[in-house]
């Protein structure tokens, strides 16, 4: 009768290990992109006055705020994007077949710098 106890405890706990959720997701969102502007002649950042803007098929989205020089772009959004920095004093910057992947819960984050060529 012991051996019973023992065996039925070894399966409890051992279902205990076993989740039916195999995935637990945080609620951040995340960005699939963040681009880091750099004067391509000096290498100093550049981040005053930029637009960014990213397209993927039909989708577009611009963006012209940044967080300490960086521009986050594509929160959570997956996707094979063509990317376009426009910058007063620069010429236009643009990137083809950036891909954004991910997991089953969040996108992997890409850390771009674009390297702005001054305007003659």
């Amino acid at each position: 009768m012991r051996g019973d106890r023992v065996l039925l405890l070894a399966l409890f706990v051992r279902g205990c290990a076993i989740s039916t959720d195999p995935t637990r997701c945080t609620e951040e969102a995340r960005a699939g992109m963040a681009l880091t502007l750099r004067d391509a002649t000096t290498g100093r950042p550049v981040s005053v006055g930029a637009r960014i803007i990213a397209r993927d098929g039909e989708y577009s989205e611009s963006t012209e705020f940044n967080v300490n020089g960086t521009y986050p772009l594509a929160f959570e959004r997956r996707g094979a994007y063509e990317v376009t920095v426009e910058h007063p004093g620069y010429r236009p910057w643009v990137r083809i077949g950036i891909q954004v992947t991910g997991d089953a819960c969040h996108v992997t984050t890409i850390f771009i710098t674009a390297d702005l060529e001054p305007r003659a």
